[in-house]
């Protein structure tokens, strides 16, 4: 029953077709929709079916067609109908042009292209940020372009100029941390900044321009301009100097950074020459001499006898010296006195004698001692002597007297005894009855 019913329904659609003209036909033709795209614009009478996709959605299935039953369609990427498309269109961004061709499938005679347009809309912003743009600004500086950072939609991203017609907010005429908001098609995002009172530049104000030889750094005044117009006054110290150098005489040019903004400064690094010369210390032997400089400076160096003229020691007076050194001379007075003895010593002489034995004066030695420091040894005289005595035994004291000067010294008188006897001299021949006769023993 059901095989009837079917081809009484094409019998029916044969006779409806065949009995239709041309126009009606084209009519039957048609598409009559698209699958979620209720919004697509189906123009049956110029054939064409025009909508759009998401930027999202980069292809699409031709089984989203909805056609009238039997009707088929094909799909070609050419309107001369040669490149046929199967199953899925591949879109890209904007305006997707296609070709369909449309047909009944009892009969292909009866058919109709159509124009499919599928516009793939371009991606949208989702999001802004910003990528690179100057956070800290001088007083009265102006706007400085950054870039920004979009993101859209399909995760793609697009740096764009940040340009101060996009800025809202920015003011750099006071001190102090702000805020200023960029604006770009329609999307907003903030972004926070600092206007600082920074050195346009530096002024040495103060500072020696000579230098002697080997002389150090002394510190000055540098001068700061800021961008608000205001200055200050700082002490300029070693530490921003640079290419110092006193080690050799001529010009020299010194470049002075402070908080990165730099000057050149020149200065002339001259001989130290002596002023003149004093004496601090003199001695027999040797002394010291004071130089003094141009600079202010002064040292000492040993005073030597090639730099003394004058010095004469022969006679008793005060005389003037002249001392030369590197040209420069000065004078120095000395008096020449007499040496005269401080005290005598007894160096060498016989401490010990016999009762009645007269003063031993072999190898006997005094030594003299002057009040310049020197000595000498003399002989010892009896006429120096005072306080000898033999007569009897004990400690005796002597008195020995030298130009004026005098010491002591203690001698020992001891008793001489009998060690041995020795006949010398005596008769060694008698008679018998003869008297003995005295000789001499020793």
């Amino acid at each position: 029953m059901k095989k009837v019913v079917t081809l009484l329904s094409f019998f029916l659609l044969a006779i409806f077709l065949f009995g239709c003209n041309d126009d009606e036909t084209k009519v039957s033709l048609q598409i009559e929709g698209i699958n979620g795209h209720n919004d697509a614009i189906i123009d049956n009478e110029n054939k064409s079916v025009s909508f759009n996709v998401d930027n999202s959605i980069a292809s699409f299935d031709l089984e989203d067609i909805i056609l009238p039953e039997n009707i088929l369609v094909s799909v070609y990427e050419d309107s001369n109908l040669e490149q046929e498309i199967s199953n899925v269109l591949d879109l890209e961004v904007g305006l997707n042009t296609y070709y369909m061709y449309l047909y009944f499938a009892e009969d292909d005679e009866f058919n109709s292209t159509w124009t499919l347009n599928i516009t793939r809309l371009a991606a949208s912003i989702k999001s802004i940020s910003v990528k690179e743009l100057k956070s800290v600004y001088t007083v009265n500086e102006e706007f400085s372009d950054g870039t920004l950072t979009v993101t859209y939609t399909d995760n793609s991203t697009e740096d764009i100029k940040i340009t101060t017609n996009m800025v809202l907010g920015f003011d750099t005429k006071t001190l102090g941390k702000k805020e200023l908001t960029i604006v770009y098609e329609g999307f907003t995002i903030k972004h926070s900044y600092e206007v600082v009172n920074e050195i346009e530049k530096i002024e040495v104000l103060d500072l020696k321009k000579e230098y002697f030889l080997d002389e150090s750094f002394v510190n000055g005044k540098l001068k700061l301009y800021y961008s608000d117009n205001s200055t200050k006054e700082i002490d300029l110290t070693t530490e921003m100097v640079k290419d110092f150098d006193t080690s050799t005489v001529g010009k020299k040019t010194l470049t002075i950074t402070y908080e990165g903004k730099t000057t050149t400064y020149e200065i002339e690094v001259i001989e130290d020459v002596i002023t003149n010369i004093e004496v601090v210390e003199l001695s027999f032997v040797n002394g010291k001499l004071s130089l003094k400089y141009l600079s202010g400076r002064s040292n000492d160096v040993a005073l030597t006898k090639d730099m003394v003229s004058g010095f004469d020691t022969t006679t008793a007076s005060k005389k003037t010296l002249t001392i030369t050194y590197e040209g420069k001379t000065t004078t120095y007075e000395i008096e020449v006195i007499e040496d005269v003895i401080t005290n005598i010593e007894v160096i060498s002489l016989k401490n010990k004698y016999y009762v009645g034995t007269t003063i031993d004066l072999t190898g006997a030695l005094l030594k003299v001692n002057y009040q310049s420091g020197k000595s000498e040894n003399v002989s010892i005289k009896a006429n120096m002597i005072t306080g000898f005595d033999t007569a009897t035994i004990g400690k005796k004291t002597l008195t020995i007297t030298y130009e004026g000067k005098t010491t002591t010294y203690k001698i020992e008188v001891i008793e001489d005894v009998i060690t041995n006897i020795e006949v010398v001299e005596l008769k060694d021949t008698y008679y018998v009855g003869e008297s003995f006769v005295n000789g001499k023993l020793s």
